[in-house]
């Protein structure tokens, strides 16, 4: 598989001058949440009255005024965190960011942050190990103590949702390390912790389960999400529908079907595997943009969609960005998506032209030849 490339377009150029303000808002808002829950207002023009004094006023005139919140611990530590974050040397970022857990030991981003400046995954491994060891203990009672049919238990308890959040962060940086299977076992015990999965993490287990040839573990985990119509669980769907279909052609059969692929046979193909191009059929439509991106490695090269559009080309492009790669070792979803009837969008929107058009300049500069 091509590596990824680091993508230097869209990078957020003011990020230096925006955090400050950001903070400072943050520290203004909670200035004025901590004044007005110490008035005994009761009516709403009582509390607008309390309100109208900081009409006209800066934040930093307010919060000099009114700074009276009491820092925390997790204060001081999200404080160190969020200098961690601005340093310019990895030394002081990683010096930062063992302060912050030091400050406040269940600073669970900090673990995350902290393991991701190491390029040894092994360094990585033995931070994140400290701080799930400590969210283990931390919520031993919800974890040993799940009421009868609650999917959601510890995802429910807003204060454990950033040892989870670690937990992914383990993941995503065991699998961009080439520890593809550490990955997986990670990805299954945030499952096991989050049934209900409301971090979205079975789409990029499925894509490693995949890309490792567990076909039945992928198949698995679709079916425990029988209402989930999410783009990269419909891929993996697919995928688990073409490889269970093909092991009913004998050898000959596929040495055909090989034959009538290559030659866009499309009706004999669709009579060989009717149920494998009926799923193809079906996820094309359920995203037109998909087709475009998942048959080309210059998807890797594109940033990290943040957030995604349903039927749009983030979407198409997130989901690639999983699935293009194990597709492509397979051979066979890719070929006979070659053969599928399938229509290019009629409706573009500014934003599907902006990811067009970025994929349009990968494949120009950086042409993959996919035979």
């Amino acid at each position: 598989m091509a590596k990824q490339k680091k993508n230097k377009k869209n990078k957020n150029h003011s990020r230096s001058s925006i955090t400050p303000f950001l903070e400072e808002k943050d520290k203004f808002l909670a200035t004025i949440q901590d004044q007005l829950s110490k008035q005994d207002v009761k009516s709403e023009g009582e509390a607008q009255a309390f309100l109208n004094q900081f009409i006209g006023r800066s934040m930093e005139n307010v919060t000099a005024e009114f700074d009276t919140l009491d820092h925390t611990e997790a204060d001081l530590a999200e404080d160190l965190l969020n200098q961690a974050f601005e340093a310019t040397t990895i030394a002081k970022k990683r010096k930062l960011a063992k302060q912050a857990i030091e400050t406040c030991k269940t600073c669970y981003q900090a673990y995350d942050f902290l393991a991701s400046t190491y390029s040894q995954p092994a360094k990585a491994r033995e931070v994140f190990l400290q701080g799930i060891n400590i969210g283990y203990e931390q919520f031993a009672n919800e974890i040993n103590n799940v009421p009868e049919g609650e999917n959601s238990w510890l995802w429910g308890h807003i204060e454990a949702r950033p040892f989870l959040l670690m937990l992914e962060g383990k993941a995503i940086y065991m699998r961009e390390n080439g520890h593809i299977d550490e990955a997986i076992e990670t990805y299954y015990e945030i499952l096991e912790l989050n049934h209900n999965d409301n971090q979205g993490v079975r789409e990029p287990l499925l894509a490693a389960l995949i890309a490792t040839d567990d076909i039945l573990g992928a198949k698995e985990i679709v079916s425990r999400y029988p209402d989930d119509s999410s783009l990269g669980v419909m891929i993996a769907g697919v995928t688990v529908t073409i490889l269970e279909e093909l092991t009913q052609i004998d050898e000959e059969k596929i040495h055909k079907l090989e034959d009538d692929i290559n030659n866009d046979n499309t009706i004999t193909v669709t009579k060989m595997l009717p149920k494998s191009m009926k799923a193809l059929k079906q996820l094309t439509e359920r995203n037109l943009f998909l087709p475009l991106f998942i048959s080309r490695l210059e998807v890797y090269s594109l940033p990290e969609p943040h957030g995604s559009i349903y039927k749009g080309a983030s979407e198409a492009v997130m989901a690639a960005q999983l699935f293009a790669a194990p597709w492509m070792k397979l051979g066979l979803p890719l070929a006979l998506l070659s053969v599928t009837s399938w229509e290019a969008p009629k409706k573009i929107t500014p934003e599907d032209q902006q990811w067009l058009d970025m994929m349009k300049e990968e494949i120009q500069n950086n042409p993959f030849k996919i035979d």
